[in-house]
């Protein structure tokens, strides 16, 4: 039975309303809090898989569902930026430079050999120290370390233990990149230029490097440093050159740059490269790129060394000191005993001699040249004529029996023809077993007779007419090459001894041919940079980590007097009897009162390096140095 009604019209109607569908037939939408329908009032849907999103409740989608954050990484809402997603660690993860997230090496291997990167279609290599104090959960500081030119393994060459002391001293990650190489004459050689476009090459992969080294340790991205020897110097300048360097110190050991990248006004700089360095001239053409950027000189340290090319130990702490906080090493006081002389300027010093009249001349940089009057009274000299190589450094001064004065050092030569009353630039001396560098490179210089003789890199030459005319003298070392001469020392009876590279100590009788000499093994010294007689057939010879050797037999052999390798570079040595005075790095002194036997701590408590010294009478002895350092000692 159904109701009757009095006409069809409402017949429809009271159907209608007895049966309600679920889908409104008027335009065919799903009902209120359904998928596709209208949201209720209070912005809800009718099922937990439902969400209301503009007033229309649609299927809930997780936006994170197609987000690949990683095993270390879990995806999340931005807090800051309604309806996006982001990417964060997760518990003991951390992130990497490049923005991802790792939980890092496992810190069960602290020191890594020979680990490869691809880059560019070939697999390079690096060395990585992680500091034993070193955790995930706070950022560690990174330095990045560029070996010299060397043979295999290159990454582990020239000075690792040093780097691994420093880096367990101060927390930072260790890293040393290996460069690309080819053949030489039979012979692997890896140096950062080696091939045509090895610079750029090498620029990518460093700076790949550094965020893959960021995915294995944790790193403070505003705490990454650069450094480089020898070669390596230039390739931190191209690091230096680009705007987008991740780096903000860069440390230029033994060496500087000369590619043409414009550098960047970014960082601090470390410079160390010694007067004796036949990189110096790269050295001259970096100081004078920062400054044609007018990068500001207190932001760089220029640790000065009287030393040949070498990259030593006490570099990397104060390096990283400079590059992490801006810390120069104090300068220092005179210690008791010691006097200050005035000086007038700020030139480094680096040679003393007398002249037959008892003037005292000191050399150094900037083609730098002064007379000594009296204590305290110190002039500028005038050299005539135009240098060779105008700004560089001298770096030994002698007199011939004749009076006649000469001085060399970074390829160049002046003279004086009257006793140290006019000095006047001479000409470069020509190579005669190169070319190395176009003119020879000579550090060490001793007058005897009318007869002087000057050592350098692979090259010596000698004068028997007052510097006007010079032959070829080879130091030949027991390794079978010729030396890199650093110091040439001649007694009163007329042996000649000569030091330098690799151990190198040489003899000769006539100044003409040196022979090397017996040098004990366990003698810790790369350099020697100074040797001097005593008497009776006995010398004396200095080098770096406080080396001090003796010779009794005229040169001949030598033995071990301070051996321990634990002491600073000691550059220059000189003696007046059985009295001597050694001088060194970091305002090192020592001195001895028994002809070398034995020595005692003497230091002057400056922080200086100091280049040279001179005994003015037997109780009364001159030292000179950096920036204008002028002391003197006097005994009893």
């Amino acid at each position: 039975m159904f109701r009757h009604c009095c006409c069809w019209g409402a017949l429809i109607l009271a159907l209608w309303a007895c049966d309600e569908p679920k889908v409104n037939k008027n335009n065919n939408l799903p009902a209120t809090g359904e998928e596709g329908g209208p949201c209720h009032l209070d912005q809800t849907c009718n099922h937990e898989d439902l969400v209301c999103q503009e007033n229309v409740c649609v299927a809930w989608v997780d936006p994170c569902a197609e987000v690949d954050c990683g095993e270390a990484g879990q995806c999340r809402p931005s807090p800051t930026e309604p309806g996006l997603v982001e990417c964060v660690c997760r518990e003991g993860a951390f992130t990497v430079l490049d923005g991802a997230c790792t939980f890092g090496d496992p810190l069960s291997q602290r020191e890594f050999f020979a680990q490869a990167l691809g880059q560019e279609l070939e697999t390079r290599y690096f060395y990585m120290y992680v500091p034993s104090a070193y955790a995930h959960d706070e950022p560690a500081a990174l330095l990045v370390d560029l070996h010299g030119t060397a043979g295999d393994n290159p990454e582990l060459a020239y000075g690792l233990e040093a780097a691994k002391d420093a880096a367990e001293a101060f927390g930072f990650v260790l890293v040393r990149p290996r460069s690309r190489s080819s053949e030489e004459d039979g012979w692997t050689v890896y140096r950062w230029d080696q091939n045509q476009g090895d610079t750029e090459r090498n620029h990518e992969f460093i700076t790949a490097l550094v965020t893959a080294v960021s995915g294995r340790v944790r790193l403070d991205p505003e705490r990454l440093y650069l450094m480089g020897f020898s070669s390596g110097t230039n390739q931190t300048a191209r690091a230096l050159a680009d705007a987008g360097s991740p780096f903000t110190g860069f440390g230029f050991v033994g060496g500087g740059l000369w590619i043409q990248n414009a550098l960047q006004d970014r960082g601090r700089v470390y410079l160390a490269t010694g007067f004796r360095d036949y990189m110096r001239t790269y050295h001259y053409n970096l100081v004078s790129r920062l400054a044609a950027v007018g990068f500001p000189s207190e932001r760089i340290f220029d640790r000065e060394l009287d030393a040949g090319h070498e990259l030593y130990g006490f570099m990397y702490p104060e390096m990283f000191e400079w590059f992490d906080a801006g810390k120069r090493p104090h300068p220092g006081e005179p210690t008791e005993g010691w006097t200050q002389e005035a000086f007038p300027a700020a030139v480094s010093l680096t040679a003393l001699v007398a002249a037959p009249d008892g003037t005292v001349f000191a050399a150094g940089t900037g083609n730098g040249l002064f007379r000594r009057g009296a204590p305290d009274s110190w002039e500028a000299v005038e050299i005539a004529g135009t240098s060779a190589f105008p700004g560089r450094a001298l770096t030994d001064l002698c007199f011939t029996a004749d009076g006649t004065g000469l001085g060399i050092g970074e390829g160049q030569l002046i003279r004086s023809a009257d006793g140290g009353a006019g000095w006047s630039h001479r000409p470069k001396i020509g190579e005669v077993d190169g070319p190395f560098f176009g003119y020879q490179f000579l550090n060490g210089l001793a007058c005897a007779g009318p007869a002087a003789v000057a050592t350098g890199y692979w090259q010596g030459a000698r004068s028997v007419d007052g510097g006007l005319a010079w032959t070829d003298v080879a130091f030949d070392a027991d390794y079978g090459q010729r030396a890199q001469g650093a110091a040439v020392a001649v007694a009163p009876w007329g042996t000649w001894t000569a030091g330098g590279y690799w151990r190198y100590l040489g003899r000769s009788e006539d100044g003409v041919t040196f022979t090397p000499a017996v040098v004990p093994g366990q003698a810790p010294a790369e350099w020697y940079y100074d040797l001097a007689w005593v008497g009776a057939d006995r010398w004396i010879a200095v080098g770096d980590f406080g080396t001090i050797l003796a010779s009794d037999d005229d040169g001949a052999t030598w033995s071990c007097v301070d051996c321990d390798g634990a002491g600073e570079n000691l550059y220059a040595v000189a003696f007046s009897g059985d009295r001597g005075l050694a001088v060194g790095q970091h305002g090192a002194a020592r001195i001895t009162h028994d002809g070398g036997v034995t020595w005692e701590d003497a230091s002057t408590g400056l922080d200086a390096c100091l280049g040279d010294a001179l005994w003015l009478s037997d109780t009364e002895v001159l030292v000179v140095g950096e920036a204008g350092t002028v002391l003197r000692m006097t005994m009893e």
